[in-house]
């Protein structure tokens, strides 16, 4: 294929992304290659990499739109309720409801792994703990006691359950378990967590 140059380096950017998440929507991040990508937009492969680093980098960007998309979901959520144990329950069944309606993008946050040595840049972590701030909003709220280490550390664990939940229900092992639905746990653990953090 011959090079193009119909369009600008961020509409490349744009279409390279969007490409990328329909094909991971749709075939999960194992289906994602660059010549992939770059047939979908109608370009060489080695295009893309005048606009991404390499194909960790195309990922990783978007991944961060999928992080964009679940902070925005769980941020109405925060915004349309007033007690923090209300919230944090609604933020779990929220998160639950993301993962199994986007499960392959949503997976590939978790699944991708960048080369040994190499880590997350800044801007993406930032994404990844602006979704925790909003789980440690609720918890410094519910109880003020706690110091910020101590509700960022609880943050962590509850949504380290969440997220755990989300994998065996997802993968079908709940269900072989006849451990009843990914909502109804996910709904028990933030209520016994909740219940043994105010005391």
């Amino acid at each position: 294929m011959g090079r193009r140059s119909d369009h600008s380096r961020e509409e490349i950017s744009s279409m390279a992304l969007e490409a990328a998440r329909v094909l991971v929507a749709d075939e999960g991040l194992k289906g994602l290659t660059a010549r992939k990508v770059a047939t979908e937009i109608g370009y060489a492969p080695g295009t893309l990499y005048v606009v991404f680093r390499n194909l960790d980098d195309l990922v990783l960007h978007l991944n961060a739109g999928t992080l964009d998309d679940l902070y925005s979901v769980l941020d109405t959520v925060v915004r349309s309720c007033r007690k923090p144990e209300r919230c944090i329950l609604k933020l779990a069944m929220a998160y639950v409801e993301f993962a199994f309606t986007h499960p392959n993008l949503w997976g590939a946050i978790y699944e991708h792994r960048l080369p040994e040595g190499e880590s997350a840049p800044a801007w993406f972590q930032e994404k990844i703990e602006r979704l925790f701030s909003l789980v440690e909003g609720q918890l410094g709220d519910l109880d003020e006691r706690r110091s910020d280490k101590e509700v960022r550390l609880a943050a962590h664990a509850l949504w380290s359950g969440i997220h755990g939940v989300c994998i065996l229900g997802l993968s079908g092992s709940l269900e072989k378990a006849n451990a009843g639905s990914t909502a109804a746990i996910a709904e028990s653990l933030v209520v016994n967590y909740l219940a043994g953090y105010t005391q």
